[in-house]
């Protein structure tokens, strides 16, 4: 289920990197991105559903999106299996050297 299905009338979502909310990410995409991006692709999936970041950079960065509504200090439990699966697989990706 996606945010958009769980939110009636929301037609897209929100952010820079929605993408992650809406499609499986595969290593190949994930190349084209900086280590300083792929954090935000991340945490951005978490902003999406409002989760209260405590790094001040974060809530610089999401707070200055007029998207985001801080919350929530915890939204693991909103998350979509998609979701997860990609936040696993970007915490778990590594650059080749």
């Amino acid at each position: 289920m996606s945010i958009a299905s769980r939110n009636p009338g929301q037609t897209e979502l929100k952010g820079k990197f929605a993408f992650a909310s809406a499609q499986f990410l595969v290593r190949g995409i994930l190349t084209h991105y900086s280590a300083a991006d792929r954090r935000l692709i991340r945490n951005e999936i978490f902003a999406r559903y409002g989760y209260i970041f405590k790094s001040e950079d974060l809530k610089k960065y999401f707070g200055s999106q007029d998207w985001y509504k801080p919350q929530f200090n915890k939204v693991t439990d909103r998350l979509t299996d998609l979701e997860k699966l990609n936040i696993r697989l970007i915490m778990d990706f590594k650059d080749d050297k």
